[in-house]
């Protein structure tokens, strides 16, 4: 207010005498300025806690984000975006508001009518054209819902009706008094409807082709006249500017903030659904696949017990030796087979915790070998070739790494049909890398890339005792949970699984 008070007077008594130009002009454009400098600086001195190389970030990502769409702009998607949310209803309101124009009539001169008798109707003819368009939008709108032109056609006539028309009729009346409220109003409209950026330059664009049109095509002006419309003019659109950017820029970007945080609240809330639904699918697949699995060794493992039940001393001891080994495969095969599901379903849902210690992997790996041959000796007689880099040391959980390599090495004897399985396991400077290849069945190309999905089987190894699909799945879950990384391929005479470990 010092500074506006200040300029009126230096203005008045130095600078108005040979420019002509009143100073309240100078003084309300002194004051806006200083308005919007004052709000720029109060408001950055509440952020002196945010240090200097974070406000420098800041202010780049605000650039790149500024780069980015402005690259990326639609017209389509803009105007769209800025369509009326409460659609029939916005829509009546913006034909009741075009109706005000119509007050201008009123305000014309006798003779100024009759100079202009056409162009004054044919402007009336069109304003009543678009006022009954949108108040009676109850026909047309729910058929345009959808159509990417709908954004263009608002906007093209929010700027004809509003901005172009509204202002040339106030020019034909001479800058009435009435008029100029009129279109006051109008201006100030345009910024609720279309947003505050689109809205200032649809109100400069608007007022500078209409006064073009009218000193150019309609009527003379004499130069001093033509000061005085342009002051006018100016010191509405200063105004409109002003109340833009201070109220309705605020406005609407807290209304786009809160659209994005709903737009984030639903984008959960889908996830939210998504994950329910995958978790239900897996739990029934569980149970789909859990009656065959199960059944088969549970079937065996009574009926072996009931054999040894009934009478140890009726059979030899090469029986009792076979039973009892299958005894023990079918048990083994049936608590793996319950352990791999319950940890697969606790990985599924992401809420196991890992409880890691430091072990010798080298020895784990070993170890893990040795018991696998033990177990399916008799039903794979496949050699292997071991190359373990010794005492590589690793943060892991020692009993999922275990489910894993086992998982790994039943699938390889399972999948061989001669020759050796290779086991490679080193270290280098960043990760821990364990490969095993086998020479027999390769996985088809279109397998490749789900093979570690649940109860998923290669098409050429489907076989009724082979299990579901479940040790695999269990594999990649596990190494993912340790932030690694598993890999399957084939190589020239088999399958070659690979994951790594980070140190």
């Amino acid at each position: 207010m010092a500074l506006s008070l200040l300029t009126v007077l230096i203005w008045k008594y130095n600078i108005q005498s040979v420019t002509k130009v009143d100073s309240i002009m100078p003084g309300f454009f002194v004051s806006l300025v200083s308005f919007f400098l004052l709000s720029y600086f109060l408001a950055d001195s509440t952020n002196k806690k945010k240090s200097f190389s974070s406000r420098i970030e800041l202010d780049d990502s605000k650039k790149t984000s500024t780069i980015e769409s402005i690259k990326s702009f639609s017209l389509y998607k803009y105007c769209n975006s800025h369509l009326p949310k409460s659609s029939s209803n916005m829509y009546m309101y913006f034909g009741m508001a075009i109706y005000l124009t119509l007050i201008i009539n009123f305000t014309y001169d006798k003779s100024i009518y009759q100079e202009h008798v056409f162009l004054i109707n044919a402007l009336q003819v069109s304003i009543l054209a678009i006022g009954v368009f949108f108040l009676y939008n109850v026909f047309w709108l729910q058929n345009m819902e959808g159509n990417k032109y709908l954004g263009i056609i608002w906007f093209c006539t929010v700027f004809t009706s509003l901005a172009f028309i509204s202002s040339l009729m106030v020019l034909i009346s001479k800058l009435t008094h009435a008029s100029l409220i009129v279109l006051t109003i109008h201006l100030a409209i345009i910024p609720m409807l279309v947003g505050w950026r689109a809205g200032i330059i649809m109100i400069i664009i608007g007022l500078g082709l209409s006064f073009s049109l009218y000193i150019n095509f309609v009527d003379t002006i004499s130069t001093s006249e033509i000061y005085n419309y342009q002051l006018k003019l100016l010191y509405i659109v200063l105004m409109i500017m002003g109340f833009s950017v201070t109220f309705i820029r605020e406005k609407q970007e807290k209304e786009v903030k809160i659209e994005k945080k709903v737009a984030i609240y639903a984008e959960r809330i889908n996830d939210q659904e998504e994950e329910i639904a995958r978790l239900a699918s897996t739990a029934e697949k569980i149970l789909n696949n859990v009656n065959h699995e199960l059944r088969l060794p549970v079937g065996n493992v009574r009926n072996f017990s009931e054999m040894i039940k009934e009478g140890l001393g009726k059979y030899s001891k090469e029986q009792l030796e076979m039973l009892s080994s299958e005894l023990y495969q079918n048990s083994n095969r049936l608590s793996s087979m319950i352990l791999n599901m319950l940890d697969l379903a606790m990985l599924d849902t992401r809420q196991v915790k890992l409880k890691k210690s430091k072990i010798d992997f080298s020895k784990l790996v070993e170890e893990r070998i040795n018991n696998c041959r033990h177990v399916y000796t008799e039903s794979y007689e496949i050699e292997f070739e071991v190359e373990i880099e010794h005492n590589i040391s690793i943060e892991i959980d020692p009993n999922y790494m275990r489910q894993v390599i086992d998982n790994l090495i039943i699938n390889a004897m399972k999948h061989s049909t001669e020759g050796p399985i290779t086991i490679k396991l080193k270290k280098s400077k960043q990760v821990i890398s364990f490969a095993i290849s086998n020479v027999g069945d390769k996985i088809p190309h279109r397998e490749l890339y789900d093979i570690f999905r649940a109860f998923k089987m290669s098409s050429k190894t489907e076989k009724k005792n082979e299990g579901r699909g479940i040790g695999l799945t269990l594999c990649k879950a596990a190494i993912e949970a340790h932030k690694g990384m598993i890999t399957a391929e084939n190589h020239d005479n088999g399958a070659r699984f690979r994951f790594t470990l980070p140190l």
